[in-house]
């Protein structure tokens, strides 16, 4: 969408306010799971609406696919450099944080989300709603900004209960998960084409020792509790833990123990750090992905299959796809991953893909823990891009195989090649795919759109079951529209 600009005092959004800010070069929208929320824009000093953009004033845009568009507040505008400037903007909740909420308890996390409205000491328009149930109660004892008593203190709400936020516009959910599994994989072949690995084992901890030093100290007889991997260690690393801001009266040992049984299942411990470095690339864009969205990771030469969760999105506004998708690990799961997908353009537009994983596990002693595969992978062991005239149709990868059971084949690569539109619009590429000389959905084809220059396509394909023996697989790609070479 083109992004709208609004006066400081806009609170209904209805109207083109200003004006639409058409000469944008570019707007992207980044969150975090609990944490950063901004926009960040670049405009040309020669733009309609340049003199208008100023400090305090709101950008109005959506923030990612298929969510309301949100209010952004300007904070910075840098010095104009090479004609332009770049201006940066937090979203609106962000002025939760000079809204003081007055000392204020309440008995739980519904009473605590009402309570921080209900004793803001100047008018608050937001309205903070939770589904989360806890007996643990909440306090404030000294006048605090609303958006520290949610998440930026000692003590906090989230710090008390969990949760996940969702910030839309002047509504705050506070809910116990923000996103679903919907399905998304990404997977070798497909969405990852590399990685390397590293482990390290330095903040590694291994049990913790609570405790709770209210009006009397409370321990457990047994001191410390341990995770399931200490033996893995050549020595014990146990860490204190202060549960004394987690009880309003003094806890019965029992009750200080599922205390800490809680942290020890909410909590990661026992598990080495381990960085993996990928080559990412998400073509999904019919597969919808939101913040706190729980995706599959496969990754096949290191046998790694696991389950994470979104944790930060960087959404293109003008040109509504996203630019970066940050993956880590959910709670409870065996391997701690932490995918980042950096998309950037060189001056020739060429997409750069430039992407990190970072993975907490223990693969060499889990592997046996990690979710079986159901499937052989399979990379084609001939590919060609020679030159395809519109209308024509080439084989462009092959592959002859062998399987000694019943199972399913994944093929998967990626392929470079450049189009060339002859009057049309785009360039029509038809994806055909063979299995065994029997053409896959010959009715329904996979068919990617391209302008011209160079490109690269991500393939992916998991067959039905394949009885034992000896087998074929080939793709062909069919053009209308112009060329391809």
């Amino acid at each position: 969408m083109i992004p709208i600009l609004f006066d400081k005092t806009e609170t209904t959004f209805t109207s083109n306010g200003i004006g639409r800010l058409s000469d944008a070069l570019s707007c992207i929208v980044t969150e975090e799971r609990n944490g950063q929320y901004e926009l960040k824009m670049v405009y040309p000093i020669t733009g309609v609406h340049y003199s208008e953009i100023t400090h305090s004033r709101i950008i109005f845009a959506q923030p990612a696919e298929g969510k309301n568009n949100q209010a952004f507040r300007i904070y910075k505008i840098t010095k104009p450099s090479g004609g332009r400037v770049t201006v940066l903007a937090q979203h609106i909740s962000y002025q939760l944080t000079n809204i003081i909420t007055s000392p204020f308890e309440g008995a739980g996390p519904s009473e605590a989300a009402a309570g921080m409205k209900s004793n803001a000491s100047t008018t608050c328009q937001f309205t903070i709603t939770t589904n989360i149930t806890s007996a643990t109660p909440f306090k404030i004892e000294t006048p605090t900004s609303i958006r520290n008593a949610i998440g930026g203190m000692e003590g906090s709400f989230l710090e008390l209960y969990g949760g996940e936020i969702e910030w839309d516009m002047y509504n705050v959910y506070i809910n116990t998960a923000r996103g679903s599994n919907r399905g998304k994989v990404v997977s070798y072949g497909k969405n990852i084409t590399s990685m390397q690995q590293e482990e390290n084992i330095d903040k590694v901890i291994t049990g913790i020792y609570p405790f709770y030093s209210g009006d009397e100290y409370v321990e457990l007889t047994e001191k410390v509790l341990t995770v399931q991997t200490t033996e893995v260690y050549p020595y014990q690393r146990i860490q204190s833990l202060d549960l004394t801001k987690y009880f309003g009266d003094v806890p019965s040992e029992s009750e200080l123990r599922e205390r800490a049984q809680e942290y020890l299942t909410k909590n990661t411990l026992g598990i080495p750090r381990l960085t993996i470095k990928a080559a990412f690339i998400d073509e999904d864009n019919h597969v919808p992905v939101n913040l706190c969205d729980t995706v599959t990771v496969y990754y096949a030469p290191l046998g790694v299959s696991i389950q994470a969760e979104v944790v930060k999105l960087e959404y293109n506004v003008l040109l509504e796809r996203y630019e970066t998708m940050t993956v880590g690990s959910v709670q409870d799961s065996i391997l701690d991953a932490v995918i980042t997908t950096d998309k950037k353009s060189d001056s020739n537009g060429k997409a750069i893909e430039r992407e990190k994983v970072q993975t907490d596990a223990k693969i060499r002693e889990t592997n046996d823990k990690i979710d079986e595969i159901t499937y052989d992978y399979v990379e084609p062991q001939v590919k060609s891009t020679s030159s395809i005239s519109a209308g024509g149709e080439a084989i462009v990868m092959a592959c002859y195989f062998k399987i000694e059971k019943a199972t399913r084949v994944r093929f998967g690569s990626t392929i470079t090649f450049e189009t060339a539109r002859d009057g049309q619009d785009m360039v029509h590429l038809h994806v055909i795919y063979n299995v065994d000389g029997t053409e896959i959905n010959p009715n329904d084809p996979l068919i990617e759109y391209y302008d011209d220059g160079q490109h690269i396509l991500t393939l992916d394909f998991l067959t039905s079951q394949l009885s034992a023996g000896s087998h074929s697989f080939g793709v062909a790609f069919g053009v209308t529209g112009g060329t391809l070479s």
